[in-house]
């Protein structure tokens, strides 16, 4: 299996897409616990299982069910494939969780499969015994590692909750078969290599996550500077993309470091070679936000909004669509409950949220028809293929 990568599009047609299906141990977020974990409440686990069920079959739909991949069989799979990263990964997450030797012999005998179940949710079924805290937001894959034309970030959370679905991230990408030509390729560029991305002169760390990341072109990669993703991860990686020649344009997004604006894909989301879904606000009017434009010749530009940033560097005719249909409070409101945030399956085709009535009603005057996952469900291929500037909503109480 020697697969060749090459990503330079938010919205080409998708052709491979990893996922992670809700496991048990978001059943143990307390509400004591929620923050910490970085939920925002507790969850009703098997509701949000048959959410994402409808969400994967979509996906299938689309790419095949051959080409959807689940994080814990590529665990498992890298389990197999490499007893020495194995045995490395096991003595990192032994200290790192601070768990007696004695538990290293318990996994030790385990099988792949049931091995992997345990590193993704801490708890050991046959025993009743909790090792450690579930790593609740793997779910969002989005955010562990992205591609960028050929090379592929593994990217470094900012929160601690998430540190050991990293160290299960890079394991995968570093041993799963599948992805080999990346690595003999020397295309991975990983951001928690501290010899090669240490932290800056006043000591900070790098922390960037996936949702900051976007390739709106093939030599424009924009980086949000937010909550999530700093400023001096931004210049580590574009440093390290021009060295490596990877990319012409490497773009800094300075959003309102906050909550509800946490990664730049909260706030916009490239649909179709003509339409961006986006947060009025801040992506249009450039309130608490700006656009800097570092090239691979060493100038810089520098616009007020992304909306001018988008219109003048990369097409001057795409129509910037309004999350609650441009009005407030309605706009505010979805954009809490991701009204920017879609995946384009391909150009004109996005799976989007059923929550948000308002931003529905602008895609619809942009010529875009609703359909809900379900009925998608029930589609020929023949039907599929057949789909234009149509918006998939997705069941989404959890």
């Amino acid at each position: 299996m020697n697969l060749q990568y090459n990503v330079h599009s938010e919205i080409a047609p998708l052709r491979k897409v990893i996922v992670h299906k809700p496991d048990l141990g978001i059943s143990r977020i307390s509400p004591r616990r929620a923050e910490e974990l970085l939920f925002d409440d507790i969850v009703h686990l098997a509701t949000m299982q048959d959410e994402h069920k409808v969400f994967q079959g979509v996906l299938e739909k689309f790419v095949g069910a051959e080409n959807v991949y689940e994080t814990k069989d590529l665990v498992s799979e890298s389990l197999a494939a490499s007893p020495k990263g194995k045995s490395k990964l096991l003595d990192n997450i032994i200290r790192y969780e601070e768990l007696p030797n004695s538990y290293r012999t318990m996994l030790d005998k385990m099988s792949d499969d049931e091995l992997a179940e345990v590193l993704i949710t801490g708890y050991v079924e046959l025993k009743d015994l909790i090792l450690f805290d579930p790593i609740p937001n793997f779910i969002f894959t989005r955010d562990i590692a992205v591609m960028v034309n050929e090379h592929l970030i593994i990217t470094k959370a900012a929160k601690e909750a998430r540190h050991r679905e990293n160290l299960l991230t890079r394991f995968f990408f570093y041993h799963h078969p599948m992805f080999k030509s990346l690595h003999d390729g020397n295309k991975i560029i990983n951001l928690n290599h501290i010899e090669e991305f240490p932290p800056s002169r006043k000591g900070e760390p790098v922390s960037a996550e996936g949702g900051d990341i976007m390739l709106i072109h093939q030599d424009f990669l924009l980086i949000g500077s937010s909550e999530r993703t700093n400023s001096h991860a931004f210049h580590s990686i574009k440093d390290e993309l021009f060295k490596r020649g990877a990319v012409k344009n490497v773009v800094q997004i300075t959003i309102p470091n906050e909550r509800s604006f946490m990664h730049i894909d909260t706030l916009f989301t490239q649909v179709s070679d003509d339409h961006i879904v986006a947060y009025a606000p801040i992506i249009c009017d450039g309130i608490g936000s700006n656009v800097k434009v570092y090239t691979d010749t060493g100038s810089v530009r520098s616009y007020h909004s992304v909306q001018e940033f988008i219109h003048k560097e990369i097409n001057p005719d795409i129509v910037f669509i309004p999350s609650g249909n441009g009005e407030s409070p309605y706009q505010e409101r979805e954009q809490w409950t991701d009204g920017c945030n879609l995946v384009a399956l391909r150009p004109g085709i996005a799976v989007a949220y059923d929550r948000n009535p308002f931003t529905e009603i602008a895609f619809m005057k942009k010529g875009y028809e609703i359909v809900k996952a379900v009925d998608v469900l029930a589609m020929s291929a023949e039907e599929i293929s057949s789909l234009k500037n149509t918006i998939i909503t997705l069941p989404s109480s959890e």
